[in-house]
């Protein structure tokens, strides 16, 4: 029996009349087609040159949060109606290869073993942001008891790595004692007795435990050069490998504070400034790591040599047109290949990205692909594990012979 109260109440009422019910209806139909767009164009961004127009570039950026909203609409549209599952659900087949670059799941991999160790090695990746110590504010000198370490971290971590091969951006060209970055002489020593050989040019630099042949720049005399190459001597196959720093950014003070702003929702009267200040910033770099990303990969097609590996930092998102252009049809991303879930290599300033990468190819393959711990920079460094192929035929072509004379480079002494 109902009570008193509720007797002269219809719940009825409480319901939506068909009409209310059609009009939800098409709202969330027209929501997720427009989610959908948003996606499947940060997904296929990449394809759009920059010279055209640098906006899809902008967008390619945001293609992780589209992926993620997609998700959590397809969870939702389970509640509502099974018509509408429909649109995420194509919307990620559409975008499936995009997303496997992104978040490739790589469960079954191949383990070093007692028999294919002999074959393998591993590279490590790092923009060191000239050695200084982003958890420092401001950088001072170590002083005892402070509870800062007496010694460089970033430093200390690529002499711990074990890594056989470095591939760094942004380190110093002559590596001296430094209190004020506490860069001692014995990690010095210990870092060049690890990698006698290496090579470097402005700020990109390889340390490597195998023999190299630095190969010349294209204008020596320019400050900074966005790569540096060399050929490296790998258990016997010859490799060119590459520090890749692609342009920047070039955020100042002001920029970053605008982006805080906008990404905490404050910046909705920014629109203008942010149409001023950043996107001109952006679209010109989007720009630029094409012209670069061209003219590295017209080092590549010049040279008759099979082994290709490229490591650094690309200063985009993976799939953008500068890695499309670089990467071509033969050059794999290791990340893609070895890579197990998303990551982000870029941690400060609320830019939380994955713009370092290694893309490859040749009688090698790679079977891990990681993150490394130290946060010393403001980038992770990026650890990638190589096999080689069993040796079935020559493939050193016909490169010059590398002096197996420990080098030891001018520019670091």
């Amino acid at each position: 029996m109902k009570p008193d109260f509720l007797k002269s109440f219809n719940l009825s009422r409480l319901k939506p009349s068909p009409r209310i019910r059609r009009i939800c209806m098409w709202v969330s139909y027209v929501f997720n087609i427009l989610i959908a767009l948003c996606t499947i164009s940060a997904a296929y961004a990449g394809l759009v040159d920059p010279n055209v127009t640098a906006l899809p570039a902008m967008l390619a950026l945001t293609f992780p949060a589209w992926i993620l909203l997609t998700i959590i609409l397809l969870v939702i549209n389970l509640f509502i109606s099974w018509k509408l599952v429909v649109i995420p659900g194509a919307t990620l087949l559409i975008c499936l290869g995009p997303v496997i670059s992104n978040t490739p799941l790589n469960f079954m991999k191949e383990k070093i073993t007692p028999e294919n160790k002999d074959r393998a090695f591993v590279l490590l990746s790092y923009n060191t942001m000239g050695l200084f110590d982003t958890r420092d504010e401001p950088q001072q000198p170590h002083y005892p008891g402070d509870g800062r370490s007496p010694v460089n971290p970033t430093l200390s971590y690529i002499i711990r790595s074990g890594a056989d091969l470095v591939c760094i951006q942004e380190f110093p060209k002559y590596l001296k004692p430094n209190e004020r970055l506490r860069i001692t002489q014995e990690q010095i020593d210990s870092l060049y007795e690890i990698y006698p050989h290496h090579t470097s040019n402005y700020a990109e630099t390889i340390l490597s435990k195998y023999p190299l042949y630095p190969l010349p720049l294209k204008d020596p005399k320019q400050e900074y050069q966005p790569y540096t190459p060399a050929v490296v001597n790998i258990m016997g196959r010859k490799t060119l490998v590459v520090s890749a720093h692609l342009e920047s950014f070039g955020l100042d003070d002001s920029d970053k504070a605008l982006y805080h702003e906008v990404t905490q929702g404050e910046g909705g009267n920014k629109i203008d400034a942010v149409k001023r200040q950043l996107l001109p910033k952006l679209s010109e770099a989007f720009r630029n790591r094409a012209v670069q990303a061209q003219e590295l990969r017209q080092l590549i097609d010049s040279m008759n040599i099979q082994n290709v590996i490229i490591a650094g930092d690309f200063n985009d998102v993976p799939d953008c047109f500068a890695m499309r252009r670089l990467a071509g049809t033969d050059l794999h991303n290791a990340y893609s290949v070895a890579g197990h879930g998303p990551i982000i290599t870029f941690h400060t300033n609320r830019f939380y990205f994955h713009i370092d990468h290694v893309l490859y190819r040749g009688a090698l393959e790679a079977i891990d692909f990681k993150t490394g711990d130290s946060d010393s920079s403001d980038h992770y460094p990026i650890i990638t594990t190589f096999l080689w192929e069993p040796v079935s035929k020559p493939d050193n072509h016909d490169l010059p012979d590398i002096d197996l004379v420990n080098r030891r480079d001018t520019t670091f002494n």
